[in-house]
């Protein structure tokens, strides 16, 4: 687990470089593969059969430029990850379940016989599915990251007839199964600006909205990292997965409340198309125990520091605010 807290928070658009290294954490990767692949990826599978609209969302104008981004995103995903998938001029080989997409015709082939129940699954589920759609989940199943695709096509609808000439940045697509307390469903389609709009101070966000975007589709890669403490141990917190499983925590003893937390943090990274006025956003989820993350007396004191420089606005977004003078007691001792 990683740890990617610094002593006074601020809430900030914060690109970092991607040659630099950041918290001990892998650099120079979009996507990081480690021994809970199979538990993502079941899981993802899980949310496909049953709540696909919520997690795998497509709204485009420029289909073609969204398949040869995500044809590209494969391409990268095979120089980063071989064992993974394979990639050539007609397709590309998902080598955990033993299958083949042809690039032309989006058709699935078998090159063998399914290795384990979960391939055996991901290929009648991707036989099910066609078009971009089966392509979109075919890439997600490979990953442990959340992904998403942005798109300014501003340039393009100018020149093209019929179109929004308004429309700059927006969320094409997104295949998100993972949420820390948002929904997918209903920023489709919407700018880095609405997108953000619920997040902290996101005054701030909305002014670098043009050099942020800019960023994202013409510099990088850049990587950035977001950090919570939560008494939810999944994956998926997705509001209405999490509606129900509100429980009161004891706040008037620190030790059994340290034990019900858990420390959560969000790799996140950016890869640009610029040719196709489209970048990637990849989000890698990592949750494990406080108590196992809180290992060392120079981590207490990180963050205790952040929490204690946190205004309150920051803290109830983080929802933080109700934990936060328990939480510091403990981290004290």
């Amino acid at each position: 687990m990683i740890f990617p807290v610094d002593p006074h928070v601020r809430i900030a658009p914060t690109l970092l470089r991607w040659d630099e290294e950041h918290y001990g954490a892998v650099q120079r990767q979009h996507f990081v593969v480690d021994d809970v692949w199979a538990r993502f990826v079941r899981e993802k599978l899980a949310q496909l059969r049953v709540v696909p609209e919520r997690c795998r969302l497509i709204e485009t104008v420029h289909p073609d430029r969204l398949i040869d981004v995500l044809w590209r995103v494969f391409r990268v995903l095979g120089e980063e990850w071989p064992e993974l998938v394979t990639v050539d001029e007609g397709g590309v080989g998902l080598e955990p379940f033993a299958l083949y997409l042809a690039r032309d015709t989006l058709d699935l082939t078998a090159t063998a016989e399914p290795p384990t129940a979960l391939a055996r699954d991901v290929a009648d589920h991707l036989h099910r599915q066609s078009g971009p759609n089966r392509l979109w989940d075919a890439l997600a199943l490979c990953v442990q990251e959340d992904l998403v695709i942005v798109a300014d096509d501003a340039a393009v609808n100018r020149d093209a007839e019929n179109q929004d000439t308004d429309r700059q940045d927006y969320l094409e697509a997104l295949h998100v199964c993972f949420p820390s307390h948002w929904r997918p469903e209903a920023v489709l389609g919407a700018d880095f600006s609405a997108v953000h709009r619920p997040v902290a101070h996101s005054d701030r966000l909305s002014k670098a909205h043009p050099r942020v975007v800019r960023a994202m589709l013409d510099k990088g890669p850049f990587v950035r990292f977001v950090w919570s403490v939560t008494p939810f141990a999944q994956l998926d917190l997705h509001p209405d997965e999490i509606a129900e499983q509100k429980t009161s925590l004891p706040l008037d003893d620190p030790d059994k409340l340290a034990e019900q937390l858990y420390f959560r943090v969000e790799r996140q990274t950016t890869l640009g198309f610029a040719d196709l006025r489209r970048a990637l956003f990849t989000i890698r989820v990592m949750v494990a125990p406080l108590a196992e993350v809180m290992t060392t007396p120079e981590r207490k004191t990180r963050l205790a520091a952040a929490l204690a420089s946190m205004d309150d606005e920051t803290a109830r977004y983080k929802s933080l605010d109700a934990l936060r003078p328990t939480l510091l007691r403990w981290l004290s001792r």
